[in-house]
């Protein structure tokens, strides 16, 4: 039956019917919303996830770092961040194959997600290639090189002790507090030069920027 332009089923068993199967015309726009919006967010998140480790990506990284960064400016805390390297992991692919380099990146990745989480603040994201970063707000320097060491030391032995053939770490360690006249990028500069200066000195190595002849 027709009232006023809108269908009006006289049977109820046909009403539940088709309203099972084309929804509620009251309530549809609300569903659609919702699942427009839930798609939405599984994408923003695909967007932020690297794709083979499945942790944060480095579009993640720049985001968190410049969240870190300003908090930092306004509590006037430190902010550590260290930038991890896999040792000769060109050689590990042209010897092992890059089915097994895939794996030992999402294996580096899960062990350093475990350790990292320790902390709420605390973040992790695959760099880019075989590099990994480290985002420690509001540490001392004293307690950055204790926990890259730990990092160092239980990729080396945990790697070791699996199915893969073991790697070892370069990490490059920077801590300082934010100013008005300095920026993440110079942070994320002086960590990558004590990474360089880890390769330099032998690989398998934490260097702090303090260790540095300059910054």
């Amino acid at each position: 039956m027709e009232e006023n332009g809108r269908c009006r089923f006289s049977c109820e068993l046909y009403r539940r019917y088709f309203e099972a199967e084309l929804g509620d015309p009251a309530t549809e726009p609300l569903r659609v919303v919702n699942q427009l919006q839930s798609e939405n967010q599984k994408l923003q998140a695909l967007a932020y996830t690297d794709g083979l480790t499945r942790i944060p990506n480095r579009r993640a990284f720049d985001l968190r770092l410049a969240q870190a960064w300003q908090q930092g400016l306004l509590a006037q805390t430190p902010v550590t961040l260290m930038l991890a390297d896999i040792d000769h992991f060109k050689h590990y692919n042209d010897t092992h194959g890059h089915l097994l380099g895939d794996a030992c990146l999402q294996l580096v990745a899960r062990i350093l997600r475990r350790q990292v989480r320790s902390s709420l603040t605390d973040f992790v994201a695959r760099y880019g290639g075989e590099e990994f970063s480290v985002i420690l707000p509001n540490i001392s320097l004293d307690i950055a090189q204790q926990r890259a060491e730990q990092l160092r030391s239980q990729i080396k032995t945990i790697t070791a002790d699996s199915e893969l053939p073991g790697v070892t770490l370069s990490i490059g360690l920077a801590n300082v507090r934010p100013t008005e006249t300095s920026s993440p990028a110079q942070l994320v500069a002086a960590a990558d030069r004590a990474l360089y200066e880890s390769k330099r000195l032998g690989r398998d190595r934490v260097t702090t920027v303090s260790q540095l002849k300059s910054f």
